[in-house]
């Protein structure tokens, strides 16, 4: 299976309640070579993502939403495509959580404050698992 494609490289949805967040991430994926969106509510991110579930290649959520969590928001991505490759973008972090976050079918976590390199280094591992390879990206 390949990611994104000769035509796009591979699309991700970011969703972070703080602005500022989600222009640099959305900037840095752009510089790693991803087509990123970005969404400030999860609502509207779902709303987004239902509008067309194959168009995203991955999600990333940041795990303190208002009202909400990374993990609940993940399960409603998977709902509506069973599979998609979800990263949790999270300052706290225990075993507890990661476990949790696994067993929610989140592929991945990644720590906060975040680098361009670890950055990479998360959707590579994920995107890159059994096999997939990405088409641009890093």
């Amino acid at each position: 299976m390949r990611i994104g494609s000769a035509d796009r490289p591979p699309r991700i949805l970011f969703v972070n309640d703080e602005d500022m967040i989600v222009e640099m991430v959305t900037e840095m994926l752009g510089e790693l070579g991803y087509e990123a969106v970005g969404e400030l509510c999860c609502d509207r991110a779902l709303e987004v993502f239902a509008g067309s579930p194959e168009r995203f290649d991955l999600v990333i959520l940041d795990h303190g939403l208002p009202g909400t969590t990374g993990i609940d928001v993940a399960e409603e991505f998977l709902k509506l495509r069973p599979g998609i490759p979800i990263l949790l973008h999270t300052g706290s972090m225990d075993e507890e959580l990661e476990e949790k976050a696994r067993a929610a079918g989140i592929k991945g976590v990644i720590r906060k404050p975040l680098t361009t390199a670890e950055l990479a280094a998360a959707i590579e591992e994920v995107l890159v698992k059994d096999g997939t390879q990405i088409a641009g990206g890093t």
